[in-house]
């Protein structure tokens, strides 16, 4: 089977397939949390496909070694602890946990090679994001207006497409998606929730920290603040006539009232759902410590059996009084992986970050290379309260292969 091998048809066959899976489980009546590995699991096996077929037919061959590679090759070792540990306690989320290991591995080896390789080093690649992103956040609209709620690592990646181009060099062949995009967000500012606000938050700083020199740090934190002092007293406004009975509104009001009030049970719920999943964590290595080293690999799964969350025991894959989804990203990494895995996430975090630096010299040139720090930032902050996109989201291995690759480019 000939086929023309790119990182461009790799992020549309994702894209696609994704999006299109959302609207079929939606169509089939799955809904909540029983609805998610389906998605995934689809998207997932359309990417292992692809990849199988590039692997047949391409003539790879791997032979760059930096720090974005020394991750990558450790993690590949660790993964078959992972494997040998899970498998010892087999059940469904074991095959989708590992499906979705799989995915990242192949994701980043496939992309490397493609962006390392020169002739099949992209040049206008950044340019396809920009439509890819435009295209989505439309789509994005349409099936909120349909009732079907965005897929949030897609509204993501679109954001961080919308702030690389806010803080970069205005460049005329981009600009017209720019503001597509921006019209698009402003269109779902009703269904975006608070991780994706956080992560925002921070996006925004570090791309500013990077774009500002020292002089204009001023200007830029008395807009700041200004903007902050506006948006709290107009929030009354705001939440009776623009978002009132949204779920922005709900859990805005729950997070100001968490704030002033603290924990409860009336106020937060799924708080409390939180925290619960992180004392099963901490008594569950407190009777086995010897697996705090490696976590409990692919597929652990906790007791729900005595949760006040109704709505989560309801809606779990392998019955009401199990749940695989951790929210807390610390305990989900820790309780998986091991304190190996989480020095290995932390190692690439700190990788990232001094990368950063690098981007800061040539900030108006390296679009793509700053799209692809920004989203492994943002995929790790939104994670922060619901953990899985670390682990299910191709686009986040595909960015540390560009950055991988960029990273060997400017050394050659």
């Amino acid at each position: 089977m000939k086929v023309n091998h790119s990182l461009k048809l790799v992020l549309m066959l994702y894209f696609i397939s994704h999006l299109v899976a959302v609207f079929f489980v939606n169509l089939l009546g799955f809904t909540g949390f029983s609805s998610t590995p389906y998605i995934r699991l689809f998207f997932g096996l359309v990417l292992i496909v692809y990849f199988y077929i590039f692997i047949q037919n391409a003539n790879y061959q791997l032979v760059i070694f930096n720090d974005f590679y020394m991750f990558f090759r450790v993690y590949v070792l660790l993964g078959f602890i992972w494997f040998i540990i899970g498998f010892s306690n087999f059940n469904f989320y074991f095959v989708t946990d590992f499906v979705y290991y799989v995915i990242f591995v192949l994701s980043f080896f496939v992309c490397a090679h493609l962006l390392t390789v020169d002739s099949y080093f992209e040049s206008d690649l950044w340019l396809f994001i920009c439509k890819l992103a435009s295209f989505s956040s439309v789509f994005c609209v349409v099936m909120k207006v349909l009732g079907v709620n965005p897929p949030g690592t897609i509204l993501l990646f679109i954001f961080v497409v919308f702030i690389t181009i806010f803080f970069t060099k205005s460049n005329d062949n981009v600009e017209k998606y720019f503001w597509i995009i921006t019209f698009s967000l402003l269109a779902l500012v009703t269904v975006l929730n608070r991780a994706f606000y956080l992560q925002a938050i921070l996006v925004f700083i570090v791309a500013s920290f990077i774009r500002f020199n020292v002089y204009d740090y001023f200007k830029y934190f008395s807009f700041m603040f200004l903007s902050i002092v506006i948006l709290y007293f107009s929030f009354d406004f705001i939440s009776e006539y623009i978002i009132a009975g949204t779920q922005l509104e709900r859990r805005i009001s729950e997070t100001i009232n968490i704030f002033h009030s603290g924990i409860s049970e009336e106020i937060s719920i799924p708080m409390l759902q939180r925290l619960y999943e992180v004392q099963l964590v901490t008594e569950k290595f407190i009777e086995s410590p010897w697996m705090l080293a490696f976590g409990f690999g692919f597929g652990p799964v906790l007791d729900m059996s005595s949760s006040i969350d109704a709505s989560l025991k309801g809606s779990q894959l392998m019955g009401a009084e199990m749940t695989h989804n951790i929210h807390f990203l610390h305990a989900s990494l820790l309780y998986r992986y091991g304190v190996l895995g989480v020095l290995v996430y932390l190692y690439m975090l700190l990788k990232v970050s001094r990368y950063i630096l690098f981007i800061k010299k040539d900030f108006y040139e390296n679009s793509l290379i700053l799209f692809s720090a920004l989203y492994i930032l943002s995929a790790f902050v939104f994670s922060i309260s619901a953990s899985s996109t670390i682990y299910v989201d191709p686009v986040l291995p595909i960015s540390l292969a560009i950055l991988g690759a960029s990273y060997f480019r400017s050394e050659t």
